[in-house]
């Protein structure tokens, strides 16, 4: 990832829907669910995406996780993505 492109991958990011969830812009792109929440960032010092998730289940955590995880696909789509 260059450092240039990440604040346009998270402006792009902006402009998709996540289903339901409630979406903010206030730094990158944070939608909260009645079950947990996503967050995808662009790092101040790195040239790199940070994303945190948090959910009350595996299974809410994992779905919440792949629908960030498609979007970001569909922006960047030759954008690696580690997987842990």
């Amino acid at each position: 990832m260059r450092d240039d492109n990440k604040f346009q991958i998270v402006e792009a990011l902006q402009q998709l829907s996540f289903e339901g969830g409630n979406a903010s812009h206030i730094d990158g792109v944070r939608v909260d669910y009645p079950d947990g929440w996503g967050l995808i960032r662009a790092s101040n010092t790195t040239p790199m995406l940070v994303l945190r998730f948090e959910a009350e289940t595996q299974a809410a955590l994992e779905r919440i996780r792949d629908a960030f995880q498609q979007r970001l696909h569909q922006v960047a789509p030759d954008l690696l993505i580690p997987h842990e």
